[in-house]
C-alpha cells in the first residue's frame, strides 16, 4: 500500500527536477553569459544525477566568473564525488586564496589532507579553521584526529571531549565518544 504513494512521489520529484533542468536550459538560451544561470543549471543536472553535465555547467560558470566561490565549491564537490580529490583540493586552495575566512574550504582541506596521510598539512588548515570558528565541533573533531595521528593522546582526548560535550550532530558525537573511550582506556592501562 505504501509503495505506490512513495513511487508516485519519487516520479513527481523526478519530473520536477527535469522541468527545472529544462527551465534552466531556456534561461541560458536567453542569457548565454549569465554565470548564475549556468550555476543553477549545474545544480539541476546534479539533481538528476548527471555529474558530467553538471561539471561542464560549473566550468562555464568559472569561465564567465573565475572568482565565483559557489561555482568553485560546486565544481570541487563534483570532482571529489568523481574521485578526483587532488583536483578538488586545487579548487579549495583557490577558494581560500579568494576568501581566506571560508571555514568550509578549510575543513575540506583538513579532511582531504588527512585522507591522503598529510597530517602536518591537515594541521595547518585545522589551526586556521579553529581561529575562524573556535566553537565548531567539526574543527575540534578533526583536531582530535590529527593529534591522535601524531601520537598526542592527551591533546586528542581533550578535543574529543570538547566534541562530546558540545551540541554537535549525533554522528560526530558518537565518533568522538568512541575515540575518547578508546583513548581513556589506553591511558588507564
Amino acid at each position: 500500500m505504501y509503495i505506490i504513494p512513495t513511487m508516485e512521489k519519487a516520479a513527481a520529484k523526478h519530473t520536477d527536477r527535469i522541468e527545472k533542468l529544462e527551465a534552466e536550459k531556456k534561461r541560458i538560451e536567453e542569457l548565454p553569459d549569465n554565470a548564475d544561470a549556468y550555476y543553477e543549471m549545474g545544480r539541476a543536472y546534479e539533481a538528476v544525477n548527471m555529474q558530467d553535465e553538471a561539471l561542464m555547467s560549473y566550468q562555464r560558470v568559472l569561465a564567465i566568473e573565475p572568482k565565483n566561490i559557489l561555482g568553485l565549491m560546486s565544481y570541487a564537490e563534483i570532482l571529489r564525488k568523481m574521485g578526483k580529490l587532488k583536483m578538488a583540493m586545487r579548487c579549495y586552495r583557490e577558494i581560500i586564496k579568494l576568501e581566506p575566512k571560508n571555514l568550509e574550504a578549510h575543513i575540506f582541506m583538513v579532511n582531504a589532507n588527512l585522507n591522503l596521510g598529510f597530517v602536518n598539512e591537515a594541521y595547518k588548515y585545522a589551526t586556521t579553521a579553529e581561529k575562524l570558528a573556535a566553537d565548531d565541533s567539526r574543527v575540534h573533531f578533526l583536531l582530535g584526529k590529527i593529534y591522535f595521528a601524531k601520537g598526542l593522546a592527551p591533546r586528542a582526548l581533550k578535543e574529543f571531549t570538547t566534541v562530546v560535550e558540545s551540541s554537535a550532530e549525533p554522528e560526530i558525537i558518537s565518533w568522538a565518544d568512541l575515540m575518547r573511550r578508546r583513548l581513556s582506556r589506553n591511558n588507564n592501562q
